[in-house]
């Protein structure tokens, strides 16, 4: 009989995630072991990147986290993005802002190279250029492609930073005398 480490390296690269996932559930439900389980701290899943980004609790964190990395007009965008949507009952100052974000954070290819890809900034170019578009969804696809960029440069450095792991902990004590 194999151990699970033997079962797992013997399975091809496309299985081997399903495969160890699968021994660990077995052992998490106590099929695998007669360890006690009652004593293990409850896995929290962690949020989506969007998640965080449209949390007003957790936002900041990861603004401060991706100022101290330099990428301020990330910050700026996302932050003007939600501004946008929150602007529902006034569609003249949504216009303003979606002309003013356009200006900084799209046309200014300095500002937006590393995220926005270039058939997105040619869209939203044309949609601009025509004004006729809708000031709350104009930006979506950019959006989609600045959250596939903070997902694939920063997510996982961000989930493992100071700046989240204090806010976990903090989470942990207000839930805690909340239950008390």
């Amino acid at each position: 009989m194999y151990s699970d480490t033997e079962c797992t390296r013997r399975i091809g690269t496309s299985n081997r995630s399903y495969q160890s996932t699968s021994l660990s559930n077995r052992y998490v439900r106590g099929l695998g072991s007669n360890q006690d389980l009652s004593k293990r701290t409850p896995l929290i899943s962690s949020p989506s990147i969007s998640e965080i980004i449209y949390n007003n609790e957790t936002f900041p964190l990861l603004a401060e986290f991706l100022q101290i990395h330099g990428r301020e007009s990330l910050v700026g965008f996302c932050a003007i993005v939600i501004g946008i949507s929150n602007l529902s009952s006034d569609k003249r100052q949504a216009l303003y802002a979606v002309r003013a974000a356009y200006r900084q954070y799209i046309n200014d290819e300095t500002i937006s190279n590393s995220w926005l890809q270039t058939t997105t900034r040619e869209f939203i170019r044309i949609q601009i250029a025509q004004r006729v578009f809708d000031p709350y969804k104009i930006f979506q696809p950019a959006m989609k492609d600045m959250l596939q960029y903070l997902k694939q440069n920063f997510y996982a450095n961000f989930l493992s930073s100071q700046i989240w792991k204090n806010y976990l902990v903090k989470k942990q004590q207000q839930d805690k005398r909340m239950k008390s």
